[in-house]
């Protein structure tokens, strides 16, 4: 399992993106699992399944979740409907010094590729000091870590094996873009398109993916991912 190499999925804001790129999944900030057109941004479908897409292939897209004790809770859906296919939990073996997140960051990154019914999930984690004063040698042996590894997982019987990588994931899939607005999030460029998030704190409130060109940064399209202003504390009455 996990001999013949993969297509890695491509990472899109809140999920991933089909092969092709002409289909993005995105979760994890909204209550449901979303299938847009990359192109125009229409909805294809929606799926009630929660989590962030991490993976998808021709037949399927896999959605992941992690609970309170670091299990990862894996659904399989159906990339032409959003169908639940299967679903399986693993007591992933992450070091347990990791501060592990669906949301790559630089402390923990991942990439994965998805095949028939077969996820391989490659990872690193690091930790660094991040107290005030430099620190010494024995402080920076005690606080400082580095791990990375890949899984190959079974989404049919839950089967999962690890096995030890060398760390070679980047951080980031695009650097900053001039034509980019500096609150812009979760960054991401797929050819003459570049995608991201925006937290608007004006009266609509909203979280927005946005799809823009890369070289003018002329908006494509708009997606309200969601609403926060129902979710804030009523002001007090004097």
């Amino acid at each position: 399992m996990g001999s013949k190499p993969r297509t890695v999925s491509l990472r899109f804001p809140l999920g991933v993106l089909s092969h092709d790129g002409a289909v993005a999944y995105l979760g994890d900030e909204t209550p449901d699992v979303v299938a847009l057109q990359s192109g125009s941004g229409r909805v294809l479908w929606r799926s009630a399944v929660a989590g962030r897409p991490i993976a998808a292939s021709t037949q399927q897209v896999v959605v992941a979740r992690l609970t309170a004790g670091l299990e990862l809770e894996l659904a399989a859906l159906s990339a032409s409907d959003g169908a639940l296919c299967s679903t399986v939990t693993i007591d992933a073996p992450f070091p347990a010094w990791a501060d592990i997140t669906l949301k790559p960051d630089e402390f923990f990154d991942y990439r994965c590729a998805l095949e028939d019914s077969e996820l391989d999930l490659q990872w690193h984690a690091q930790q660094r000091y991040q107290g005030g004063a430099p620190p010494g040698p024995q402080v920076m042996s005690k606080t400082s870590h580095c791990a990375a590894g890949m899984l190959h997982i079974n989404l049919t019987s839950g089967r999962c094996v690890a096995e030890p990588r060398e760390a070679t994931l980047r951080c980031a899939d695009a650097s900053p873009l001039p034509n980019v607005a500096p609150s812009a999030r979760e960054v991401c460029v797929h050819g003459e398109r570049v995608f991201y998030l925006l937290d608007r704190g004006d009266k609509a409130g909203q979280t927005v993916l946005c799809a823009a060109r890369r070289d003018t940064g002329a908006p494509i399209w708009e997606f309200a991912v969601r609403s926060w202003v129902a979710s804030r504390p009523r002001a007090l009455r004097p």
